[in-house]
């Protein structure tokens, strides 16, 4: 099933990298887990994504800016404010 694209073709495209965890010792000698947000391409990797696409035919491209780091709840979810 499709939706309103029906007859059309996914391609897949990922440039950003996700969430990242380092293991770092505290002050109080015990190791927690760090966050190191994710990464984002240079101007080069970026365009080849591009070029990329548009070489397969792609005529529409939907971008999702998720958060950078993951929720385990519904509570931390809602506490995100809401796009203006």
């Amino acid at each position: 099933m499709h939706g309103v694209a029906f007859g059309s073709n996914l391609t897949a495209a990922r440039v950003f990298g996700d969430t990242y965890y380092e293991w770092r010792l505290d002050p109080d000698n015990f190791y927690r887990p760090r966050a190191l947000y994710r990464t984002d391409p240079d101007d080069a990797a970026t365009l080849d994504m591009y070029a990329q696409i548009q070489a397969q035919g792609v005529r529409a491209i939907n971008h999702s800016w998720g958060i950078s780091t993951r929720n385990m709840t519904a509570a931390a979810l809602d506490a995100h404010p809401a796009p203006r």
